[in-house]
């Protein structure tokens, strides 16, 4: 099992919208035209550098640290802080690809919420993974690799693929 981080073809359209559209500030506030498209690919980098990866999303980096390092307590602990702020900021969740200039294909509180199971499993605490897997896909039942995971588990009947694609 690996920490979970897939992108989607609308996150990266959504996430091309966030860059587009700083870009078209940069052209409409600094003249000549070049110097405005250098601003605004400036300005996103900056965004996503700092704003976005540094603070917003904070958490889950240091969460797949930690589980690359084999250290899953303090990445469950970490990727549990990250759940939290996503479902507290749902609505810029919801729209990551333009806000966030994010390509992710699932919520990011459902990622993060996975990537504590599967920290979770490697700790053999298998209750309470099991715990926040029911409830994972009770909240985002589409989710294919939460559906794969609960049938390696053994806990969760079988769903057909076009069901995925339902949501």
């Amino acid at each position: 099992m690996a920490v979970l981080r897939p992108r989607s073809r609308a996150g990266i359209v959504g996430s091309l919208g966030c860059f587009g559209s700083l870009l078209f500030i940069g052209v409409l506030f600094v003249r000549p035209t070049v110097s405005g498209l250098l601003a605004g690919a400036i300005a996103f980098a900056l965004y996503r550098g700092l704003a976005v990866r540094g603070l917003m999303c904070s958490h889950a980096r240091n969460g797949r640290w930690l589980a690359r390092v084999g250290q899953h307590e303090a990445a469950a602990h970490a990727f549990a802080r990250s759940r939290t702020r996503w479902e507290r900021w749902s609505l810029v969740d919801r729209y990551r690809g333009l806000l966030l200039g994010t390509a992710s294909a699932h919520r990011l509180a459902h990622m993060a919420r996975y990537n504590q199971i599967v920290c979770m499993l490697t700790q053999d605490r298998q209750t309470e993974a099991m715990a926040l897997l029911s409830g994972l896909l009770e909240d985002a039942p589409h989710m294919a690799p939460a559906v794969a995971l609960a049938q390696r588990l053994g806990h969760h009947p079988p769903m057909d693929s076009e069901q995925w694609f339902e949501e």
